[in-house]
């Protein structure tokens, strides 16, 4: 404020009070000014000057005016400010068009003022001509950008898409489901994750050779640059940034090479419409919708439906998150258990109270429907709301987007393929060298070394080691991922199965089906995810070292991939620093480094382990962990846990799933049953030991 005032001062004394530079620096003064009086006063002498000087019919008057409009709400004067942004936004559409997105930018500010002001409608009416000039912006500019540029121009603006938009749905009570479909749901949910995957499908199908080694020259890169990230600087051998920019040349390049195959886009311009001539007669979609309350804390949850014989989409709002959060306190937790802890960590899954928040208010939508399929969102995104009480007789399906239905129809919904090979990890050492690895051994024998045999315990648990336990810790190993695919084999014939054990199960062994991916994938493992704040506590920087305050380049997405993963054999030298930090087979596969692999032609696959499902949920784009990595990387569907699993539980369950998988039920149908299995199953002495949602409820399925 000081150097601001004194600049003023200058110029004012120099070039008096009628020139641009005079102008500018009283929008700098006004800008920073904690007084939003001396503000206005400021503003409209830097607002009379763009005038003098260019007339009306300029965009600095334009913005001057728009930052005006911007002060009088502060001072809460909407009036003022209304008449302000108005004049702004007819100017800029006189002077830069209405496809502009300054122009945008104004009708969006118009918006927000309304909306203080209580008038929901003409709020909404400003917000849907926003974000209509936004989406033309966003599908003409994206064909140019690389991953990274996108994600950035999408930053700017994705609010306005998931978030305010539907809170101005919700307040007006208007009937704009169908345009709160197309843009919250269809084009917005899952925008970034869609335009990347379909750029690189049309470069990998391309059957261009040049544009081929330009992508394998890209992924080596990036990886390359991730082990960088993870090692200390004072180790790095090659300048991050550098890399960076050379990555980045590529990038663009393949962005510009894509073009002649096609539009990455495509998918962006689905709507509702799409998606209900995909539907049948007895199906509905579901698409959930998570925002915030404006001048709150709240953050509601609401739904849009849509079925085969609507007029259009409904918007159904449902809950308030805190009424989710506050059954955690009610009385019905202070029953008597065996597990408290146990009780906690399923009691979304077992309480009528849950069904009443999520489905009950859709009962009606739901008549005469036989299978739902749903998009979660927020805090859904964490709870297997398939399998809540009340919604047994619903086939229920989850996708990332409704916008999926329509693939999964092209390709003939969700049966049972011929499955050719079915490539399968467990009985992992983690002990292991990956240099001294011994040849595979398909009996799994090899695992029943002195070193192994010497730590397995009837007790151990998948989930022994959680997310702060590894301070200084190992990874256990885990005899019934040995069991489980040693049965789970036997459902396969010896032609269309690999089975991976012991010191062979690396991390460079699944990073070699690059290209050649088999069509079903399990891994039985250990699998950790930790949050931006565990990771800052915790001191095995081996496992994870990315640190986020350095990596300033890098988007949200970058740095939550690097927090999840998956530990295969040699994993524990890692944790124990006796690795190279720059082993590209550290024992620890990361989401963000499955995300670099070509895993196209994987079907299924089923990730046996804990809290596989996990992962930071950023707005729109779902989740960032596991599956967002091997979604990346190609694949079909996946099977994954939202919790710590048991080990002989889940070994149980996995065997029946592949016995009916391969039956011929679907996916959805064949963990069902086996769920369904596991509840019924009773021990030597009668008991239903795994009946309790713990044991089986923890893996969902995502399409």
């Amino acid at each position: 404020m000081e150097y601001q005032t004194k600049a003023m001062e200058i110029i004012k004394e120099e070039l008096g009070e009628d020139n641009l530079d005079y102008a500018i620096v009283l929008n700098n003064l006004a800008a920073i000014c904690s007084d939003k009086s001396k503000a206005v006063e400021y503003g409209t002498k830097a607002m009379e000057i763009f005038k003098n000087v260019h007339g009306e019919n300029h965009p600095d008057y334009a913005r001057s005016l728009s930052n005006l409009a911007g002060y009088y709400s502060k001072l809460a004067d909407y009036s003022k400010a209304v008449e302000y942004e108005t004049k702004a936004m007819e100017v800029l559409k006189t002077t830069l068009g209405d496809s502009h997105p300054q122009y945008a930018m104004s009708l969006n500010k118009l918006s927000s003022i309304y909306s203080h002001l209580n008038d929901y409608s003409k709020a909404v009416d400003y917000s849907h001509r926003s974000l209509c000039v936004d989406q033309f912006n966003l599908l003409l500019q994206f064909n140019n950008l690389t991953a990274s540029q996108r994600a950035k121009l999408w930053t700017r603006v994705s609010d306005d898409f998931t978030d305010f938009y539907p809170y101005l749905i919700y307040q007006s009570k208007s009937n704009n489901a169908p345009d709160l479909y197309d843009k919250s749901a269809l084009f917005a949910k899952g925008l970034l994750l869609t335009t990347e995957m379909e750029m690189n499908k049309l470069i990998l199908e391309s059957g261009d050779e040049e544009a081929l080694k330009m992508f394998e020259e890209l992924r080596n890169k990036r990886l390359q640059l991730q082990k960088l990230y993870e090692t200390p600087i004072a180790e790095r051998y090659l300048n991050t940034d550098s890399l960076a920019q050379v990555a980045d040349r590529l990038e663009s390049k393949l962005v510009e090479r894509s073009k002649v195959y096609g539009d990455f886009t495509r998918k962006l311009r689905t709507t509702w419409k799409d998606v209900q001539a995909a539907l049948g007669k007895d199906e509905i979609a579901v698409e959930f919708l998570s925002f915030s309350v404006l001048g709150t804390d709240s953050t509601m949850v609401a739904a849009l439906t849509l079925r085969k014989d609507d007029k259009e989409p409904k918007f159904i709002p449902l809950f308030e998150q805190g009424q989710m959060e506050a059954l955690d306190d009610s009385p019905a937790l202070k029953r008597n258990t065996k597990d408290e802890s146990k009780f906690r960590r399923t009691m979304h899954f077992i309480r009528p109270e849950v069904t009443d928040l999520i489905w009950k208010p859709l009962q009606k939508e739901l008549n005469g429907i036989r299978r739902i399929y749903f998009s979660p969102a927020g805090i859904l995104h964490s709870i297997g709301i398939e399998y809540l009480p009340g919604m047994e007789r619903y086939d229920i399906r989850r996708l990332s987007t409704t916008r999926e239905i329509i693939d999964l129809k092209v390709r003939g919904g969700n049966k049972r393929a011929d499955y050719m090979m079915a490539t399968l990890y467990g009985g992992i050492d983690y002990e292991a060298s990956s240099i001294n690895a011994k040849p595979m051994k398909e009996n799994g024998d090899d695992v029943a070394s002195d070193s192994i045999s010497q730590s397995i315990s009837a007790s151990i648990h998948r989930a022994l080691i959680d997310s702060l336990g590894l301070r200084g810790g190992t990874f256990e190993y885990l005899p019934g991922t040995l069991t489980e695919v040693e049965n789970i084999k036997t459902s396969f014939e010896d032609k269309h199965r690999q089975v991976i054990t012991g010191a062979d199960a690396t991390e460079a062994s699944v990073q070699a089906l690059s290209a050649h991916a088999p069509n079903i994938l399990h891994i039985a493992t250990h699998g950790f995810y930790y949050t931006e704040k565990e990771k800052k506590m915790m001191d095995a920087r081996k496992l994870l070292t990315m640190d986020d305050d350095e990596l300033g380049t890098a988007d949200l997405e970058d740095k939550a991939l690097t927090r999840s993963g998956m530990a295969f054999a040699g994993a524990n030298k890692t944790l124990r620093d006796e690795n190279n930090p720059m082993d590209s087979d550290d024992g620890i596969l990361t989401a963000q480094e499955i995300s670099k692999l070509d895993l196209r032609g994987l079907d299924l696959v089923v990730l046996s382990a804990c809290e596989t499902g996990m992962g930071d949920i950023a707005q729109g784009e779902g989740v960032f962990g596991l599956q967002r990595g091997f979604k990346k990387a190609g694949a079909g569907t996946i099977v994954m846990s939202l919790w710590k699993v048991d080990d002989n539980a889940t070994q149980m369950m996995m065997t029946q799933f592949y016995k009916n998988l391969c039956d011929g039920m679907d996916k959805h149908e064949a963990l069902h049953t086996a769920q369904k299995h596991l509840r019924e199953y009773k021990d030597e002495k009668g008991e239903n030991k795994y009946n309790y949602p713990h044991y089986w409820a923890g893996f969902i399925i995502l399409d």
